[in-house]
């Protein structure tokens, strides 16, 4: 498995926003395209390709601080989950946060994910929230 950052329009770029779209959105009746995605411009996008160059996770960090980056639309396939790919992927993250001098990770975990958060040490900070069919918990890591 590679791990490495994603240049924001390039091809890559573009299967991270079909593989958060499908994964992501469909399911809770939504779509990526629904939002101006010219904002993601600034965002670092991050993804793990297997051995043979196909894409099999995705995330994205959106700065908020000098200190502080929030963790959004993680993503693997679901074939591969349990397989370690979105641990990877934390990690990487949270390495590549560090080395911009980022010392806090804040993310808004869907329920289902929540005790995987925990695995990687993120811990609960406030109420959850959000719409029927996607309750979010806010999470934060000190790093």
């Amino acid at each position: 498995m590679v791990i490495r950052e994603l240049l924001w329009g390039s091809m890559d770029y573009a299967a991270a926003i079909a593989m958060r779209n499908e994964l992501l959105c469909l399911p809770v009746g939504a779509t990526v395209f629904e939002r101006d995605l010219r904002e993601e411009k600034d965002f670092f996008h991050i993804a793990a390709f297997d051995d043979t160059g196909n894409m099999i996770g995705t995330l994205m960090l959106r700065p908020e601080s000098e200190t502080q980056f929030h963790v959004n639309q993680v993503a693997t396939l679901p074939a591969l989950r349990g397989t370690g790919i979105g641990h990877a992927l934390m990690t990487y993250a949270e390495d590549f946060a560090r080395a911009k001098g980022v010392r806090i990770l804040v993310l808004d975990a869907r329920m289902y994910a929540l005790h995987f958060y925990q695995s990687c040490g993120y811990t609960v900070y406030d109420e959850e929230f959000g719409r029927p069919e996607l309750r979010l918990v806010p999470m934060r890591k000190m790093i």
